[in-house]
Order: structure tokens, then C-alpha cells, then sequence
């Protein structure tokens, strides 16, 4: 299943963009299993995959995206960073 910002979101962004180029991005995908974001990717500066984060999930997510949580501070940490690659495609 490839999935992709709607009509609307992609008429906000693009006016955000259009007003400063600066804002951040920070894409949150709830969903139960990976999918294809190629154009959600390409356009956020963040990807958050929260899966079904349960009833506290929300707050944990502002937690991470405001910097009172640190998600994952370098590459040579693989704590809380998923098992294994998210797909780009179906191949």
C-alpha cells in the first residue's frame, strides 16, 4: 500500500513553503505495519512511525518531537529505532 499527504495537506504545505521555507516538517504515521511514503518522506524532515502507540503513545510523541525525549541522538545508538529497514518499495 503506498500512501501519500492529501489534497488539502499538500495545498497547506505548499502555501508553508511558499511563506518560509524553514519550518520543519515532522511527518507521524500511525499505522500497523509498514508502507510505501516515498512523497511523505521526501517532503518531511522527520519521519516519526508510531504504530499503535496505545492510549500515553500521543504524549510520547510530543515528548520526542519537542526534545524532552531523545529518540535516537546518533547512529551508533540503535535504541528505540525499528528492527529493521522501512521498505521503498515492493521489490
Amino acid at each position: 500500500m503506498k500512501l501519500d499527504f492529501a489534497k488539502f495537506d499538500n495545498e497547506v504545505l505548499t502555501t508553508l513553503r511558499e511563506n518560509d521555507k524553514n519550518i520543519p516538517l515532522v511527518s507521524v504515521l500511525f499505522s500497523g505495519r509498514p508502507m510505501l511514503i516515498d512523497n511523505i518522506y521526501s517532503n518531511s524532515n522527520a519521519v516519526i512511525a508510531a504504530w499503535l502507540p496505545g492510549t500515553s503513545g500521543g504524549q510520547g510523541i510530543i515528548d520526542a518531537i519537542t526534545g524532552d525525549y531523545v529518540i535516537r541522538p546518533s547512529s551508533s545508538n540503535l535504541k528505540n529505532s525499528l528492527s529493521m529497514d522501512w521498505p521503498k518499495d515492493m521489490v
